[in-house]
């Protein structure tokens, strides 16, 4: 059986709240609070302080400061009989302050889990601590009632972690059965390549299994990096009744533990991965830095010097955690030699000939905002074909109308070569590997050119390509909108200006650019 453990905020719970107090003459105790943290520790429960400073970000004091207060409040809660066990604190802010290096979002937050999870690897809490019930009944039998409510009903927090909760103190260990969670969507996966090449690097000998959604699993490498692909329809999911839902999962959950992970690695960090790593059975559960939808009390969040960067470093920073030397970034894409055999057939019989060569242009995006205009689209495949080049659009069978849209702008009488909805993903892969240049906005076939390090613009509006644009592509050219409101993350909106503010002859400009490079 572990330590017993209660987490508790400090202003407005031990202290009271009068604003951002840095030195102990501040200090007001709330009544009765000592006394309580003193049978707390005669009960023999551990007690830690989790409790969010950015006084420390906006330059009102200092950590120093921060640590004198607590090590004074510590020495008063011990005169009383009670115990600190420690004191954690989180010193930033999302989006105020004037020290620099503190102002971003960050997962030791409240209400983030950062602090907690932290005690947890910290102090090895393992054991299960008593039910809520239980400690509510303990907590009231203690003579100041007043002040143990102040405790328990006001920010403190009881946790009531089982031992499976925490990942392993010790990363060197050479697991032998890993299960990769991430299941949606196409980009994330193919985000998802680089570490899985630098996972099966750190671990030669492993199993390495992944479980992903059916619909995005065409682009996850076989042998020698992944043995096993595993699935969990979501669409057919969610079509069940109760009945069906609870049988589906019982069933998952038995083949998922007859496999026996040692170590279950969370990269979606969203519920219905949390879902599935619970199902696992695993003792051992870590996941990447930006854990959501509780996934972060399931998983043990791998926060590494990457944290605000690209979204594949934040992958590599758990692969790096793990032990692996990540000297490179490369894509373990398939060759899809078949997949590119039927494309070839597909292109002959709308009349291109083999060999030629052509541009690729994917017009959908699931995001409406994501979307550059039809008309857009048009005028830049006439600048195309206009200068003698073959012009192939692409896409998924949702975005028929849309290629059927920008055929009917064109006026040339050579027809575009419409692929959309006629290919599956595998094949669109392999037509896009084929391509000579490829356009599209922020959508999964842009990350596919990516991986093949296509020649490529890239559309940016809603979205920040800093985060997960295209990635290790010299070939890769990024256009953002120049409207103030791009990155705005909206998947809707009202005017929907920033992407048609990208104009055709932009995109022309710099395709010229590097079709002149690479054919001199």
């Amino acid at each position: 059986m572990g330590q017993k453990a209660v987490f508790l905020d400090r202003d407005g719970v031990l202290d009271v709240d009068t604003g951002y107090i840095s030195r102990p003459e501040q200090v007001q105790w709330v009544p009765g609070a000592k006394t309580a943290l003193a049978r707390l520790h005669k009960l023999g429960y551990a007690v830690f302080v989790v409790t969010n400073q950015s006084g420390i970000a906006r330059g009102y004091y200092t950590v120093e400061d921060m640590k004198v207060l607590h090590a004074f409040m510590a020495k008063e809660i011990e005169k009383a009989g009670g115990q600190i066990t420690h004191f954690y604190y989180c010193p930033h802010h999302p989006t105020k302050g004037t020290v620099k290096e503190l102002v971003h979002p960050c997962s030791c937050r409240k209400p983030q889990p950062g602090m907690i999870l932290q005690a947890f690897s910290d102090y090895a809490l393992c054991g299960k601590a008593p039910s809520s019930s239980e400690t509510a009944k303990a907590i009231l039998t203690l003579p100041l009632q007043q002040a143990c409510r102040a405790i328990s009903s006001r920010k403190g927090i009881w946790m009531n972690f089982c031992k499976k909760s925490c990942a392993s103190r010790r990363m060197d260990v050479d697991y032998q059965n890993i299960l990769i969670i991430k299941m949606s969507s196409l980009g994330d996966v193919i985000h998802t390549l680089p570490f899985a090449g630098a996972l099966r690097q750190r671990f030669p000998k492993a199993r390495i299994s992944w479980l992903v959604h059916p619909q995005f699993g065409a682009f996850i490498p076989g042998p020698p990096i992944i043995d096993e692909v595993l699935y969990f329809d979501k669409a057919a999911f969610n079509k069940m009744d109760f009945k069906g839902k609870w049988r589906t999962l019982k069933n998952l959950r038995h083949t998922l533990r007859e496999k026996h992970f040692d170590l279950v690695i969370d990269m979606q960090g969203l519920f219905k991965s949390a879902v599935m790593s619970l199902l696992t059975g695993s003792a051992t559960r870590i996941g990447y830095g930006e854990m959501r939808e509780g996934s972060g009390l399931v998983s043990k969040a791998i926060i590494g010097p990457h944290i605000k960067d690209h979204v594949i470093e934040r992958y590599l920073d758990v692969a790096r955690f793990l032990g692996a030397d990540v000297k490179e970034v490369s894509f373990p894409m398939p060759s899809l030699q078949l997949e590119t055999e039927t494309v070839e057939k597909k292109l002959a019989a709308l009349g291109l000939v083999q060999g030629t060569p052509y541009i690729v242009l994917a017009p959908g995006a699931r995001w409406e905002t994501k979307r550059w205009p039809a008309g857009h689209f048009a005028k830049l495949a006439q600048k195309f074909m206009d200068e003698g080049y073959s012009v192939v659009l692409c896409g998924a069978p949702d975005d028929v109308k849309l290629g059927e849209r920008i055929r009917e702008l064109t006026n040339y009488p050579k027809p575009l070569f419409d692929l959309i909805g006629r290919t599956s993903l595998r094949e669109l892969g392999a037509l896009i590997k084929g391509a000579l240049f490829y356009v599209s906005a922020d959508t999964g076939p842009l990350h596919i050119a990516t991986a093949f390090k296509k020649d490529l613009v890239a559309l940016y509006g809603p979205t920040r390509p800093d985060r997960t644009g295209p990635y290790g592509d010299a070939g890769a050219v990024i256009l953002v909108s120049p409207e103030p409101c791009a990155g705005c993350l909206n998947k809707t909106c009202s005017h929907w200006t920033c992407m048609a503010a990208i104009t055709p002859d932009v995109v022309f400009q710099e395709f010229q650019k590097k079709v002149g490079k690479n054919h001199d």
